[in-house]
Order: C-alpha cells, then structure tokens, then sequence
C-alpha cells in the first residue's frame, strides 16, 4: 500500500497557514491570508479550474445585480474562499507535512479543554463569544467545550477527524484523537469518529464497525452524554433541516430557486447548506458539487466527504481554518495509475 513521504516543514510556519489556521485567536487580521495566498498562486491550471473559475464569476456578477457588490464580496468569501487555498496549495502539498498539523491540533484541544475546565475562564478567551458559553443542552452545564482553532467544538472536532484521517497515523494517535474528540463534547465529532473506523476498516471488520455504529446510535438516546449522536436526535435534526429548506424555498421566487438572492443577510445559521442554497440557489450548489467531486479520488475522499456533509451542522467549510484544510486537501491529486492493478501509486507531492 502506498504511504506518502512527509516533509518537515508545517503548514503553519507559512504565512498562508498561520493566517487562516489561528483566526480565531487573531480576528480580521487572518483575511490577509487570502491575498497572500492570491499572490503566491501560480496560475497554470487545467481545463476544470479554468471552468470553475469562469462560473464563479459569472454567478458573483449575477449575486452583485441581484444584491450588491459588497454582499457578493462577503458571501464568495465565506461560502467559496476554499478554492482560494486550493489554488495555492495545488502545486506546493509537497512542501507541508500534515503529520505536524494533526500534533498541533491535539495539543490545542487537550490543552484548552483542561485549562477552560481549571484555571482560565473561557469567556476571556478570543475564540468564545458570549452566546458561546457553556449551554446545558450542547453537551453538559458542568464542562465547558474547548473551541481552539474552530471557534466551534463541532468545526474543531469534524477538522480534527479531518486530518487525522487523512494522515492516517498509528494507532496510538488515532486513540488519542478519540479521547480528544470526546473531550470537544460534538456529536458530530463522534459521529465522523465512528465513520473513519467502518471506511478504513479491512472488508472482514467493517460489518463489525458498522453494527458496533450502529448499536451505539440506538441506544446512545438513553445517555445523557451520548444523546446528540442518537437515531432519534439525528432524525429530529433531519426534520428540522428538511422543513427549514421547504420553509425558504417558498419566500424565493423562480430566478431565486436558480441564482439565489445574493444577499449577506441570508448567510449564517446552524444548517450552513440550506442558507449557502438561499444565497447561491440551484446554480450555486451545481458549482459546489463540481468543484468537489471534480477534486475527490482515493487520498482524500474520505476526509472532504465529512467536512462537506458535516458543513450541514455548522459552518465546518465556511470556517477560515476549515477553508484552509479543505483547500489542501482539494489540491491532493493522483499520479501514476497501475495499468495492472487498476490502483494509484501515489499523489503529487
């Protein structure tokens, strides 16, 4: 099986990933990251790039006539600032070792989960706002959730799964992101947790992973702590977003339905796809849906599936670091098909 070679240098000694990956340590000062990376982008990109590029300003111009030139500037930042950082990274993976990012993020996680839970108050920290603060129905009145580089326990743990599963380190590793997955108090942390298990499994245990899941979902509303990753919670939550989505399409009339209203108001919420669809429409979503699957093969299909799905629940894509990650992770591409085996040897380094 291939293994990839890591290089020494960390993403975050770069000021692109410096920039973006401590936003919310730093505040507006991280949005430099986006011209650095603009600046340090070689342009010589295939056909689909080119093409994607080409509909992303088509629907921006056609965002600035249904709304305004500043809206348009915000919302393509928020929802499509990734390919940004695609760009960038799409000749220069070679340069980082992902390795070095996951250690950085455990450490965070454990470190600020324990210190918010002792000796610092969290509401003096710059990653919480006051709305943030420990909630008794987001996982427990008595610990306080560690918000670190995602500004969100959810954003942080899905990344944290993110770039674990594509380091794809030893054992050991793996258990200690658990354990710091656990301490983030995210259902959809645990739940992207359990995915990597039944996805990496060998065929002969994935049945077993997927039962073991599926056991766990079922009777997971029984316990208090384990309550936001139950069948019942999730049908709930899929109820809810499924209405919130019947609810907006019918305030949007045709050309909306298509383009979306463009509009900066619209964007924010706990279900990010369904305000991404208000603002962008039917067109919009075609684009996302390009843009990935255009980009997806065996290296990191696992870990943009679950920042793209998990975005429902949270702004996981649309977070400066998460846009970061996801944008590296785009720039992964096969190299060397085996004409025997049907298999890639490797990816651009």
């Amino acid at each position: 099986m291939f293994k990839p070679t890591y290089k020494r240098k960390s993403i975050i000694t770069h000021p692109v990933g410096f920039l973006s990956f401590f936003y919310y340590f730093i505040g507006s000062i991280g949005f430099v990251s986006y011209f650095y990376a603009v600046i340090k982008t070689r342009f010589v990109l295939p056909r689909k790039d080119w093409l994607i590029i080409l509909g992303l300003i088509g629907l921006f111009i056609i965002s600035s006539i249904n709304a305004t030139l500043w809206d348009s500037l915000i919302t393509y930042r928020f929802h499509f600032g990734f390919f940004i950082f695609y760009l960038f990274f799409r000749n220069k993976t070679n340069r980082f070792d992902i390795k070095k990012l996951l250690g950085l993020m455990l450490l965070m996680v454990i470190a600020e989960s324990i210190l918010v839970n002792s000796l610092l108050d969290a509401a003096s920290l710059p990653n919480y706002s006051g709305s943030d603060i420990t909630n008794s129905s987001h996982f427990s009145s008595d610990w306080q959730r560690a918000y670190t580089y995602g500004g969100n326990a959810s954003v942080a743990s899905v990344l944290l799964v993110a770039i674990m599963a594509y380091a794809r380190p030893k054992f050991l590793v793996v258990s200690i992101t658990g354990v710091a997955v656990v301490m983030l108090g995210s259902g959809s942390g645990m739940l992207v947790y359990m995915a990597y298990f039944v996805y990496f499994s060998k065929n002969s245990m994935k049945i077993f992973y997927l039962i073991s899941a599926l056991f766990v979902t079922l009777i997971a509303s029984k316990v208090d702590f384990l309550y936001k990753i139950s069948l019942e919670y999730m049908i709930i939550i899929l109820e809810i977003k499924m209405s919130q989505v019947v609810e907006i399409s019918s305030y949007m009339n045709g050309f909306e339905l298509l383009s979306g209203t463009g509009s900066a108001m619209h964007t924010g919420g706990d279900f990010l796809w369904q305000s991404f669809y208000h603002v962008h429409g039917l067109l919009g979503l075609l684009l996302m849906i390009l843009i990935l699957f255009s980009h997806m093969n065996h290296f990191n299909r696992f870990p943009l599936m679950i920042i793209f799905l998990m975005t429902t629940h949270y702004f996981v894509l649309f977070s400066l670091p998460g846009q970061l990650i996801a944008g590296y992770l785009l720039a992964i591409r096969p190299v060397r098909k085996d004409s025997n085996s049907g298999k890639y040897s490797g990816y651009t380094r």
